[in-house]
């Protein structure tokens, strides 16, 4: 199991003509997704690409998955941190029939 315990988000697009404002998001896996899918990355160097627009922005919200159940999240938000904590799996022994 992952849990994402930081996602930061800048939304200056919600607040014209005002500094970014970070926000931060907690979401659970479930079902072997976040319930999100993302675009993005760094434009080549050869790119025409304005160097702003790079990053790793949110594509799509799935329909009732974990990242459509909390508030703030939106398509177009920009990632700015994930921070991960992984919980290892414990094995289980097996039960010998013998």
């Amino acid at each position: 199991m992952i849990h994402i315990s930081n996602i930061t988000k800048n939304i200056a697009s919600h607040y014209k003509g005002g500094e970014p404002k970070p926000l931060t998001v907690m979401l659970r896996r479930e079902n072997e997704t976040l319930g999100f899918n993302i675009v993005g990355g760094r434009p080549s160097q050869n790119s025409q690409e304005d160097s702003s627009a790079e990053g790793i922005y949110v594509s799509k919200i799935l329909e009732n998955g974990p990242a459509n159940r909390v508030d703030g999240l939106q398509v177009h938000d920009r990632i700015i941190e994930v921070r991960a904590r992984w919980i290892p799996f414990k094995k289980k022994k097996k039960k010998s029939l013998l």
